[in-house]
């Protein structure tokens, strides 16, 4: 039996939302790291 959706959410820790809206900004900043990275190889 599948766990319903809601029950799910219990398993994920309890993050602040702030830090949550701000992991895109940490992906796209870690996308421009890697492209500087492999522009100086």
């Amino acid at each position: 039996m599948l766990p319903k959706p809601k029950d799910s959410w219990s398993f994920v820790p309890r993050v602040p939302y702030k830090l949550l809206k701000d992991i895109p900004h940490f992906v796209s900043f870690f996308q421009i790291v890697v492209l500087i990275h492999v522009d100086c190889l």
